[in-house]
This record gives C-alpha cells, sequence and structure tokens, in this order.
C-alpha cells in the first residue's frame, strides 16, 4: 500500500514539476517579447538646439508675482499661446521632457523640481495606461508620480473587490 501512495506521489510531483518547467518557459517567453516591444517603441530622444536646459525652477525665470494662473499641460505639441511660468511635458520622448516657459522660450527643466502632475488628472490617467499596457516602465518615472500610480491603482483595483 505504501508502495502505491509512494508511486501516486511521484506522478503528482512529475506533473507538477513539468508544469513548473511549462510556466518558467512562458516567462521566458513574455519577458522576450515584453524586451522587443520595449525596444521596438522606445522613442528616439533629440535634443532640440532652440531648448536651453534649467538646473532648477528659478533657473527657469520663474515670477514669484505671476499675474496669471500658471497651466500645466503635456503632449507631443508645445501649446501655442504660453503664459509665462506654464509647465509642459512633452510625452514624444520616454519617460518625458519637462520645460517651462520664461516668456521668451521654453526651456527644459528637472521632472525632479516639481509634483504638480501628481495633481493632474488627465495626466495620471495618461501615465496608468502606459504603464498598464507595460509601454512606460513605471521606474523611470519621478518618485511622487511613481507612488500616485501605485497609489491610483490600488484604490481601483478595491473598488473590484
Amino acid at each position: 500500500m505504501a508502495s502505491t501512495a509512494k508511486q501516486a506521489l511521484n506522478v503528482v510531483l512529475a506533473k507538477y514539476k513539468n508544469a513548473l518547467v511549462q510556466l518558467d518557459w512562458a516567462l521566458d517567453e513574455l519577458n522576450k517579447k515584453s524586451k522587443a516591444i520595449k525596444k521596438a517603441t522606445r522613442p528616439v530622444r533629440k535634443s532640440s538646439p532652440s531648448m536651453t536646459f534649467a538646473i532648477s525652477d528659478s533657473d527657469a525665470d520663474n515670477d514669484p508675482q505671476a499675474k496669471e494662473t500658471t497651466r500645466a499641460d503635456f503632449g507631443t505639441v508645445f501649446p501655442k499661446k504660453p503664459n509665462k511660468g506654464d509647465m509642459f511635458l512633452r510625452v514624444d520622448t520616454l519617460p518625458g521632457t519637462q520645460y517651462k516657459w520664461n516668456g521668451n522660450k521654453w526651456i527644459e527643466v528637472s521632472r525632479e523640481s516639481t509634483d504638480r502632475y501628481v495633481h493632474e488628472d488627465e495626466y495620471m490617467e495618461y501615465l496608468i495606461k502606459m504603464v498598464v499596457s507595460g509601454q512606460l516602465d513605471i521606474n523611470l518615472l519621478p518618485k511622487p508620480e511613481q507612488e500616485e500610480v501605485i497609489r491610483r491603482l490600488n484604490h481601483d483595483q478595491k473598488r473590484y473587490i
């Protein structure tokens, strides 16, 4: 009887080992496809000679007495009529390049200089879509944006439980 139980256990173990091998293979294939997709869809970052890089917001010619409300938009084309202090996040490069209008031209600023985009619902929905679809690695985002994506995804998950 012990021999029969041992044989049955060996059969079950063999099936589990085979299933693990198949899962391992499937994960390897998914990883290969993911890398191929990332490599194929990775945009080339080109610098524009008309842009100047600013180290901080103060380098971007901030006006502490701004008379108009500034905007924080995102997209692939700069706004036509920006106001001094407006920010724009170009998303045609990954993970995105942030600019600020100084009244004369768009100046590239550090993404780490502000968390303003965390409060922009349309941008956060765009980010979540890009991360969930695998088109954007969450680790490329600034820390506040990473945390907000995770917070929103966790919140949405709880809604369906």
